[in-house]
Formats: structure tokens, C-alpha cells, sequence
């Protein structure tokens, strides 16, 4: 450098690194969050019969394009415009003096498709796709941005302590219980819980082995030890005879694909769940990336634990499948179950805490199982029984195992100089499942009002 060149001093301000770096991660995490769909498309698709799949596929392909319509119109102003403790919000409808907040409107957006696609899970083989059209314009529109806004968005539920780091009540509680309220509504697929004629003397129930089909099958496996046929031959045989079965046999029709769904929704799942920490560096650049942190790490504890549990427990439970060697459904949903339980507190629980709240998660699922198959209500996706029933006990949860504030700690609600109070302890508990009743009675209510009418008027249910 020559004598002549001055040395201009380069300052960088913090925040508006600190700004970038949050904005970055929130995009990507919303990116991930979006692949998310992906996984339900093929663990519904693969979850039903096979007549049915390309049914959900379109579904799902419906919910992204309505939800992102809708969500920009409406939905993120009543979620995040303004609410101030209120009701909803009142501002940045139609993308309006929103320029600083699109990567946010982008990360909720994927949240509100998660919240839609669950109710296509409950509701499959059996509805109307025109219906369903219609309801994932009101879920997306109306009932997920308003429980939104009692919430993440500063309402009135958030003044009284209630709390959801990433959506077990929000997100999950919301779309579950949407989805028990059209299963119920709806009414079973046919045959689902009656016995049905197997062309002899014998019936059978759904998914039980019939005895001719058991003979069937011992005569195809002595021809293919005589020789006679090859095991192309078995293959053809069995495809043939299982699609003549398809309309009395309500198995998954592809469990690789339910399988593949499930890890894709897993990995989706750790953005889910970390990436609502919204950020990683504060505007003073400190770092304030350990809630990500600890919510990545509870996001493979919960899920592998509550897997395990109900892949070796559930048929026990429930008193199905026994006739199952390997129970796909059972650990494909025992890993979702798990999820939905610890995505409320992923940022605020100790890592052992995790791994009881995964077992929790999977019982719950497991006994809410058989308490829809004693009601006959017919959930083929068993959306309510992973997403409902453990949304609640996800929210429940929280109260005891958050650190400092939770039951298990001590913990005691205090109000500062301020007046500011800090709920904590029992009066957690309480503020919890306050919270999930309102969500119940909000979404659920709604839901249940949209298809009885849609049921009255015969636009609900597909004909025989």
C-alpha cells in the first residue's frame, strides 16, 4: 500500500448480521418443512388400498397449491397481523406491507399445509375430492390461522402462559382433531367393522385370514415345491387373488412407501421442530442457537423411543394384528407418535426427559387405537389416534417435564416488578389443557358443522 492510500475501516452492525443469519435459517428450515409433504403423500398413498392411492396423492398436491393461495390472501394476517392478544390479526392481507416478513409468511405457510394434510389421512377412501377441496380452503383460511393467532401470534392464549415451542397443539391437535370430527361424520368404509361373505360358509372380519384364502395358498406352495410352478408363476398368482380381495382386506397396499414416507417426515421433522426457533443469533450476536439445538437432538430421542415401544407393545394393547409377525404400521406410527409428543416442549426438556415422552407418546397412540376401533370410528391413516390424541398429551406433557418451570422441577408461577407473570407448575397444567379444549371445541366444532352440512347434503361421501 502506498503512502498516498487511505485505509477505510470496514464495521459491520451485529443485528444486521444477526438478521441475515435468522432470515437464512428460517428458509431453509421452511424449505425442509415443505419436502415435509412429500412424506405424507407416500405414507398415505402407501397406507391405503391401492385402488385409493392416487385418491391421496392428489390430495396432498391440492393441499400445497390451495394452502399457498389462501395463506397469502388471508391466512397469515388473521395468524400474525397485529393480534396484540386479541382474536386474530388485522393486517398484511394479500401480501400488504409485508416486505420484511416473507421468509416468515414462507415457514408458516409450510406449517399450515402440514395442519390440512392430516385430515386427508382420516378421511381417505371414502370422501369426495371436491369436498375435501373445499375443506382445505376453510382449514387453511379460517380455523388453523385463527388457533395461530391465540398462540404464536401473540393472542390471548399466550397472555395466559400457554405454551407449544413447534405446533403438538397448534399444528397437530388442530389437523387431528379436524380429522376425528370428519371420520366420525363420514362414517366407516364399507365393510370396515362388519363381517363380510368370503363365498363360502365363512365369514370372516376385515383383515382376518380367511380360511379359503389360507387353502389357496397351500396348494399354490405345493405346486411351486413339485415344480410346476416357477416363482414367477406364485408372484402372478398372488397379485390376481390379492386384487379380487382388495375390496375385503384394508391393509396397506405398499408398506415401502409408508416407510419411506415415515423418514421423510422424520427428517422433515428436525426443521419442524428446530427450525422454530426462528433464528440462531440474537441482534446483539450473541448466540441463542441451543434451543435448535436441543430440539434437533429430542427430535431423534422421542421418535426412536416411541418406535421401538409400540412396535413391540401395540398388538398387546390394542389386541390386533397378532396374526402379524412384523407390525409396519405399528412402528411407522409409533415413530410419528413419538414426534407429535415432543414437538410442544423439543426446546425445554432434558434428554432422558425425551425418551419418556416418545414411551408416553406411544401409548397413548396405542390406547387411542382401541378406543376408536370400540367407537367404530374408521381413521385409516389412524390421523387422530398419532396426531390428536398425542397433540394433547404433547401440550400435557410440557407442564411436567419443562425444566424449571415444569412439575417435576418445582416449579411455581411468579409475576416481576413489572407485573409480567411467568406461569409455571400446576398452574401450567392448567393454562395446558385449557389451551388444548379450546382448540378442541374451535376445530373441532367448525369441522364437525362443515361435514354434517356436507354430509346433508350428500356431498361428503362417495357412493358405493
Amino acid at each position: 500500500m502506498s503512502s498516498t492510500e487511505i485505509e477505510i475501516p470496514i464495521t459491520i452492525d451485529p443485528a444486521v448480521v444477526a438478521a441475515g443469519a435468522n432470515m437464512c435459517w428460517m428458509m431453509i428450515a421452511g424449505v425442509i418443512v415443505f419436502f415435509m409433504q412429500s412424506g405424507f403423500a407416500l405414507l398415505e398413498s402407501g397406507s391405503v388400498r391401492y385402488k385409493n392411492y392416487q385418491n391421496v396423492l392428489l390430495k396432498n398436491c391440492m393441499d400445497a397449491c390451495i394452502g399457498g393461495l389462501v395463506f397469502w390472501a388471508w391466512g397469515f394476517g388473521l395468524a400474525y397481523g397485529d393480534v396484540d392478544g386479541g382474536f386474530a390479526g388485522k393486517k398484511h392481507f394479500f401480501g400488504y406491507n409485508m416486505e420484511t416478513r416473507y421468509a416468515e409468511w414462507f415457514f408458516q405457510y409450510a406449517f399450515a399445509c402440514t395442519a390440512a394434510t392430516i385430515v386427508s389421512g382420516s378421511l381417505a377412501e371414502r370422501v369426495k375430492i371436491n369436498n375435501y377441496l373445499l375443506f382445505s380452503f376453510f382449514m387453511t383460511g379460517i380455523i388453523y390461522p385463527i388457533v395461530v393467532a391465540w398462540t404464536w401470534g401473540g393472542g390471548w392464549l399466550t397472555t395466559m402462559g400457554f405454551s407449544d415451542f413447534a405446533g403438538s397443539g397448534v399444528v397437530h391437535l388442530t389437523g387431528g382433531i379436524a380429522g376425528l370430527a370428519g371420520a366420525a361424520i363420514c362414517g366407516p368404509r364399507l365393510g370396515r367393522f362388519t363381517t363380510i361373505r368370503t363365498g363360502g360358509d365363512v365369514d370372516v372380519k376385515p383383515n382376518q385370514i380367511s380360511p379359503g384364502l389360507v387353502d389357496g395358498y397351500k396348494q399354490v406352495y405345493q405346486k411351486f415345491m413339485s415344480k410346476e410352478w416357477d416363482i414367477l408363476r406364485v408372484h402372478e398368482f398372488v397379485k390376481s387373488y390379492n386384487e379380487k380381495l382388495d375390496n375385503k382386506n384394508f391393509s396397506s397396499h405398499s408398506p415401502q412407501q409408508a416407510v419411506l414416507g415415515t423418514l421423510l417426515l422424520w427428517l422433515g421433522w428436525l426443521c419442524f421442530n428446530a427450525g422454530s426457533s426462528l433464528g440462531l443469533v440474537s441482534a446483539d450476536g450473541d448466540a441463542i442457537y441451543l434451543s435448535a439445538e436441543r430440539a434437533i437432538m429430542n427430535t431423534i430421542l422421542a421418535p426412536a423411543s416411541g418406535g421401538l415401544f409400540t412396535f413391540a407393545t401395540r398388538k398387546y394393547i390394542t389386541g390386533e394384528k397378532k396374526d402379524q409377525r412384523m407390525d409396519f404400521q405399528g412402528l411407522t406410527n409409533g415413530i410419528l407418535a413419538g414426534l407429535v409428543c415432543i414437538t410442544a416442549s423439543c426446546d425445554s426438556v432434558e434428554s432422558w426427559a425425551a425418551v419418556l415422552i416418545g414411551i408416553i407418546g406411544s401409548v397413548t397412540y396405542s390406547v387411542a387405537c382401541l378406543v376408536m376401533t370400540k367407537l367404530q370410528i374408521d381413521d385409516p391413516l389412524e390421523a387422530f389416534q398419532v396426531h390428536g390424541a398425542c397433540g394433547i398429551m404433547g401440550c400435557v406433557v410440557l407442564a411436567f417435564f419443562k425444566m424449571e418451570a415444569g412439575i417435576f422441577y418445582g416449579g411455581k408461577s411468579i409475576t416481576d416488578d413489572d407485573g409480567n407473570k411467568t406461569v409455571m407448575g400446576w398452574e401450567l397444567l392448567g393454562v395446558q389443557l385449557f389451551g388444548c379444549l379450546m382448540i378442541t371445541l374451535w376445530s373441532g366444532g367448525l369441522c364437525a358443522i362443515f361435514f354434517f352440512i356436507s354430509m346433508k347434503a350428500q356431498a361428503l361421501r362417495l357412493s358405493e
